[in-house]
Formats: structure tokens, sequence, C-alpha cells
């Protein structure tokens, strides 16, 4: 039958004689229920009391649930959970154990706080810890405990056998054995354990990743992980790149590592462990729109990363690469690259060639006297030039423009003259697209000769440049990079020309001529934050061929007044795009980029007038263009010159 307790609080004592089973409709309005006797009382159906004192052993059959505080005697008890059960559980003064076999996700085996237990078990179910327990030792050999958030779970050895799941986003006091599955946090959160995890052959980490938050693991004490142990990950959406997770902390080292990363297909990151952590590093995304330039730029920093510390300040500096809504940012990885570098080669090869051009100019022309004399002579050069963009490769336009002054002495007449000269020369190259600068100044200097035999010209030089450059970078995050380095440059050169009378003392030259030259960028380390390169040295060798014709007056002519005019064209004959090789961060230097091209073939013409005062001065002046595919270069230079 049913008894009923009415109104007030009621206590219904059941004294035991052997095993015997409560159904919920045995009593009614009923707030304590008292278990004496020997034996174990099974509990049946949908029960709740404000309070239960059983001093037998207590059962909660499968499909039934008990909602109420739980307290043991004195004796030896055991509390079995195969159905549902809500409250908090007192073993008493006895040695007592918690076996759970039920529960489930959506309705757990819901433990308050456990006090004055020695054993908890469980072997299938699934079961929560909202408050203290105190165990002397955990048992699992199936099902999935759960420690939930503010909990702490304290035990001498909690063992979770193959087919267990356990974690906890509270605090866990004692030592870990996983044969199963380690779940830390509570989708997600952070469990903190005081005491030694060891992870066996076959086990499973297992951790749930959303974009602001991941589950994570401290480990106050050491970590061992045996080889055939997974780490598997979760990912709830995409993790924003750049973005490093602690999975697992370990004050006390890690020992050994996983043979198994298992992450979803949707998670773009890579996991890296160092001595006392193991990391989930977010990676950058490339999108087939960027160009290699950029391309090249994503995965260097993707490779960066694994390399860091976690002490690393990249990790900071990291949000910065990244546009309003979390993708790569193209223009700040095209800053990352030393394309600057590789375009500030190309100045040192502008710089030369202005030398070539002094060299061939009306400074070492040959005299009109058929005796030998000294001559002497002074000029100033400028010169601008433009590199254009290539969109294909991913590079910027380059802009620079210089200027400088030299002087020079030689000896000879009308048949063949040497000579050297020195002077300076500076210049700055701007790339607008990427917030780069680079200027250089340095001593130059030249000999040349020319030797002339019938209508044959010949002319011969051996140049130097010993520039020295700064370059600065704007980098992501409003901040610079300033790198300091030599860029030095030598040359060959020769021409040779057939003069062809006209008529009036003018003449026709065709010409041809092959210019070498080595330029070389010194290695260089930049101040400036965590994306601060260092450079590698490198040596850019160059030759070039050209031809044209002139129309000038003869050089043995007596006029005074000497104007000419040349057209013809110049071709790069040796020597491969200008390229530049760096890394940051302390990962190595496998970072390329390559500068501003250079055209293939180039169209040139010039012209200028020089004017000989009876006095042994020669005033001239000199203009010259170049043009091709996305390359164009204009000079200018004015000088006298000084026959003794």
């Amino acid at each position: 039958g049913t008894v009923s307790g009415g109104a007030g609080t009621d206590t219904a004592t059941l004294e035991l004689a052997g095993d015997r089973t409560l159904g919920a409709d045995m009593l009614r309005d009923f707030e304590i229920l008292n278990g004496e006797g020997s034996g174990t009382l099974t509990l049946t159906g949908a029960q709740t009391y404000e309070r239960v004192n059983a001093a037998t052993n207590l059962t909660i059959g499968s499909g039934a649930s008990l909602t109420a505080p739980v307290v043991f005697g004195a004796a030896d008890n055991r509390f079995t959970v195969a159905g549902r059960f809500a409250g908090s559980v007192d073993g008493g003064a006895g040695t007592d154990a918690i076996l759970v076999s039920g529960g489930s996700a959506a309705a757990p085996v819901a433990f308050g706080s456990i006090a004055n237990v020695e054993a908890f078990g469980m072997t299938a179910g699934y079961a929560t810890i909202a408050g203290d327990a105190s165990l002397n030792s955990v048992d699992m050999a199936g099902g999935r405990l759960v420690g939930l958030a503010g909990s702490t779970i304290r035990a001498a050895q909690i063992a979770v056998r193959s087919g267990a799941t356990f974690g906890s986003a509270g605090s866990v006091i004692g030592n870990i054995a996983v044969a199963g599955t380690l779940s830390p946090g509570a989708s997600p959160g952070t469990m903190t354990v005081t005491g030694n995890v060891s992870l066996a052959s076959g086990s499973v980490s297992l951790f749930e990743i959303t974009p602001t938050v991941a589950d994570k693991l401290v480990i106050n004490g050491g970590l061992s992980i045996a080889s055939g142990s997974t780490l598997r990950i979760v990912a709830e959406g995409a993790i924003r790149p750049g973005t490093s997770y602690d999975l697992i902390v370990a004050s006390g080292g890690i020992n050994g590592s996983y043979t198994t990363i298992d992450k979803s297909a949707s998670l773009f990151g890579f996991v890296v462990q160092r001595a006392d952590r193991i990391q989930l590093l977010g990676q950058f995304l490339g999108d087939p729109a960027f160009n290699p330039q950029v391309a090249r730029s994503i995965d260097y920093a993707n490779a960066a990363i694994q390399v860091q510390p976690a002490t690393s300040t990249l990790f900071a500096a990291l949000p910065a690469m990244l546009t309003a809504s979390g993708a790569s940012n193209s223009q700040a990885f095209a800053q990352l690259t030393p394309e600057a570098y590789a375009s500030a080669t190309q100045m040192g090869v502008d710089q030369t060639l202005s030398l070539t051009d002094v060299a061939r100019g009306p400074g070492f022309a040959t005299t009109d006297r058929e005796d030998v004399g000294l001559f002497t002579f002074a000029q100033g050069i400028a010169q601008w030039h433009t590199l254009g963009a290539d969109r294909d490769a991913g590079t910027a336009k380059a802009r620079s423009s210089g200027y400088g002054f030299l002087g020079g002495i030689g000896i000879g007449n009308r048949d063949w003259s040497v000579g050297a000269f020195a002077g300076y020369l500076d210049s700055r190259q701007r790339i607008t697209a990427l917030g780069a600068a680079t200027s250089t100044d340095g001593v130059v200097a030249g000999v040349h000769g020319r030797y002339t035999a019938g209508n044959i010209r010949i002319g011969a030089s051996i140049l130097y440049d010993g520039g020295d450059a700064r370059t600065t970078r704007a980098l992501p995050g409003a901040s610079s990079a300033t790198g300091r380095y030599g860029l030095h440059s030598w040359a060959t050169d020769l021409s040779v020309g057939y003069a062809l009378a006209m008529a009036n003392d003018w003449t026709l030259t065709p010409k041809v001529g092959v210019t070498y030259l080595r330029t070389t960028r010194d290695r260089v380390s930049e101040a400036g934050g965590p994306f601060a390169l260092t450079v590698a040295r490198d040596r850019h060798v160059t030759g070039f061929a050209d031809a044209g014709v002139t129309f000038a007056r003869s050089e043995a002519s007596d006029a005074a007044f000497r104007p000419y005019i040349g057209f013809g064209a110049r071709t790069r004959i040796e020597g491969k795009r200008a390229d530049a090789v760096a890394g940051y961060a302390g990962a190595p230097l496998t970072l390329t980029a390559l500068g501003a091209p250079r055209a293939r073939v180039t169209g040139t013409a010039s012209a200028g007038v020089a004017y000989r005062l009876p006095s042994g001065v020669e005033l001239f002046s000199t203009v010259e263009a170049q043009t091709g595919q996305d390359d164009h270069r204009e000079s200018i230079a004015t000088g006298v010159r000084l026959r003794f």
C-alpha cells in the first residue's frame, strides 16, 4: 500500500532484514527517509526527500531517480546509482563507496558535494560534481565524470581506464592515470590539477576550441605522455589566425609526446610542444587571390610561429596581420617581406650605370691637339628612375632619384686619353605601396681610357661605387624598422665605335658596348620590434650590351660649338631578377622577396652640346633617357673641362 506523511516534517524509518525495494508509490509526503538494519535498500521510480539517512547499502535502480542529500552511518556502506541522482553524499565513519552506472549527458547523475567516501567507481553513465568531493580513490572503468566549474575533486589516485572519460572545469587534487579519455574543461573550460598526470598508450586527450576560448589543462606537477597517445582537437568555428592557445601547461615539465594529432579539418592551425606546455597556434589563411610575394610571406609567418618561445613578443604583434573581419591582411604581409632590400639592389645598378655614362661622356674626350697635354674636368649629374609594379609577381613600383658631383684628371691628345675621377653620389628610392624608403650616399671613383685608330674608337673603364645605405620600412601596427648596410658596386665597361666622316666635320658613329657590374648588398639586422628583419648578404651580377648610333662633330674638328645626338638600345644579357632573403623573430632566413623588375630591353636617346673656349676651357651638358616596359630612366649632366 501507500503511506502518507501528511503535513509537517515527517520521517519514515525502514528497518531492513535483507535486501528490500522501496517504490515511489509506497511513501508519500515524507521529508526524511531513514534506512536501518542490514541489507540493501533499492529505490525505484522518482523519489524526493529533504534528507536520506542510510545505515545500510543504498541503490537507485535503473530508470529510477532520487533527489535528496544522502548521509550514511558508521558502517561500511555502498551507494549504487544505476538511475539518476541529484544531491550531496556524506559517507559517515565507515569505509564507503559510490558506484555509478546511470545518468546521461542530458540527465546526468548530479553530485553536489561528496564527503567521507573512500572509493568512487564508475562503469557507465554520465555524472557531474558541482562542489567539493573528498575521496581516497577514483576508479573509472567506463562512463564519463565531469567536475563542473568551481568544483574540487580530491583523491590520492584517479584511474581513467580504457572506455572511460574524465575531465573538469574546476580543480583536481591528486594524481591522474589515463588509459581512456581525458577531457579538460566543460565546453570549454580550464582544468587545474595539483599532482601528476600520466597518459598511457591508447589514451585520448580531448580539447574543445571556439573562436574565443579553448579547453585548458593546468598541471601543478609533471605530465607524462606515452607513445601511442592521441591529442584530439574539436573546433567550433574557425579560430582567429595568429592566436596562441595554451592547451596544456605543466609546471613540472612534459615527458614524451603525442603520437597522433587529430584535429578538425576546419581548424587551420598546428600544435607546438615546448618544455612546459603544449600550444595550439592558429595559422594565417592564404587566398588564391593573393600574389606570390604575399603567399610566401604568409607561409613564412606560419612557420615562424612554430619556433617561437612561449614568451615571444611576436604573439602580441600578430593581430596586426589581420583585417577587421579576421582574414589575413595582404597589405600587412607584403610589408613584412624584404622587398625594399631587393629593390635597393637596383639603386646600386643605377648608380654604376651613371658612372658608365660619365666615363663615356665628354669629360674624357680626346683633344683636338697633336701634342700630349693634361686636362681636368668637374661635373654634376642627376638621374631619375621608375621601375613599375609587377602584379603577377606581387612587387610594387619603385621610384628613385639621385645626384652627385665628381671631378677627374687625365692626359692625352687627339688619338688617346687616359684618366681617373672621384666624387660622391646620393640617391633615394621610395616604394609608396609598402611605405618603404632607401637612401644611399658614398664615394665613387673610376679610371677610363680611350684610343683612336683611324676611324675606330675604343673606350674602357673600371668603376667603383662605395655606397652606404639606410632602409626604413613601415610595419603593420603603425611601427617601423630601420637597417643600415653597405651597398657597393664594381663595374667594367668596354665600348667600340666606328666614325664615318660626313660633310662639314660631322661624323656618324655606330657604337656597341658591354658593361658588367657586381653589386654587393651587405647583411643587415634591422631595429624595430618582432617584425624587424635580418637580411642575408647578396651579390648581384648583371651584364648589359648596348648598341646605337651618334651624330656629332668630329673630335678632331676645330669648331667651338659641338652638339650631338644619339639613339640606341640596351639589353640585359646576364643576371637574374634582384631578390632578397631574410627572416624575423629568430626564424631561419628563408623569406624570399623579389625586387622591382628591370626591363630586359630598353630604348635609349641622348643629346648634348659642348662649347670650346679659346682659353682651353670647354663647357658641356648632356641629357639621356631610356625607356622599356615599366622601366623609365632619365639623367642629366653638366660640367666644365680645362685643357692645359
